[in-house]
């Protein structure tokens, strides 16, 4: 999920499996299997929560197009130099 470009057409193309590699890397780290520096797990958990909330979106019947059309704001889509 650290690979902007990765993570982008993930959280596109199956925002479940996109919201289960970040909950690992967050349970790796909060297992101590992993460690990072701070802000990139405040990254992480920001992301999650951006996942958490389009999942929940794409399941509403009611709001299937609102959900489609959702992006991560989190998430920084800008191809790498």
């Amino acid at each position: 999920a650290l690979d902007e470009e990765v993570a982008a057409k993930l959280q596109k193309n199956n925002p479940e499996a996109f919201k289960n590699v970040v909950r690992r890397l967050l349970e790796a780290s909060g297992r101590g299997m992993w460690e990072t520096d701070d802000e990139t797990i405040e990254k992480l958990k920001s992301l999650y929560a951006d996942a958490d909330d389009l999942v929940e979106q794409r399941r509403a019947p009611d709001d299937s197009a609102a959900a489609r059309a959702y992006t991560f704001p989190n998430l920084d889509t800008t191809p790498a130099s």
